[in-house]
């Protein structure tokens, strides 16, 4: 019980500790962007043409995020789970293609010639 327990309060700590880090990396992403922003109002551009051009030097903010994020770890199990939650989106909305799918991707073992196989019709 006490193992379990102490499980639970390590995912929450890991839960909590990715989304302040996560909070951290957009302030840090914001602040860039405004400071390039204010250095350039200062040389003498527009306001929302200095935000503009900020945007566009600093480059693809997602991607920027994501690869930072890729550094701190574990960004393949939250991919296979973003996989698997979509692979069975997918399947709960086509039943029919489910229900031929699933028998040839998992097929009944050859002992059991009592069931009939979807591939053997």
């Amino acid at each position: 019980m006490r193992k379990k327990r102490i499980g639970e309060r390590r995912r929450w700590r890991v839960r909590f500790w990715r989304r302040q880090r996560e909070e951290e990396l957009e302030e840090e992403v914001r602040g860039h962007l405004e400071m390039a922003a204010r250095q350039r109002v200062e040389r003498g551009e527009p306001l929302a043409e200095a935000k503009r051009a900020a945007r566009r030097e600093f480059g693809n903010t997602a991607l920027v995020k994501e690869i930072t994020q890729d550094t701190w770890g574990g960004r393949w199990w939250r991919d296979l789970l973003e996989d698997a939650r979509y692979g069975l989106r997918i399947l709960k909305k086509n039943p029919g293609f489910t229900a031929v799918a699933i028998p040839e991707v998992f097929p009944i073992p050859r002992g059991h010639r009592g069931r009939v196989q979807i591939g053997s019709l």
